[in-house]
């Protein structure tokens, strides 16, 4: 269904949604330890190989 080579293990699926209107502390200072990556480089769209789409 997602055509994930069989070479790779999936380890997590994960849903997107809304963010919360308010973070704690703890999120607010994990996003300046660690930055986002970008979404092209880790995000395939309905099926494995199918990049996400460049906004820019």
């Amino acid at each position: 269904m997602l055509k994930i080579p069989s070479r790779l293990e999936v380890v997590a699926l994960l849903a997107l949604g809304y963010p919360r209107e308010k973070l704690d502390i703890s999120a607010k200072l994990a996003h300046l330890i660690r930055p986002r990556k970008k979404l092209r480089k880790i995000v395939h769209v309905e099926e494995y190989g199918r990049k996400f789409p460049s906004l820019s």
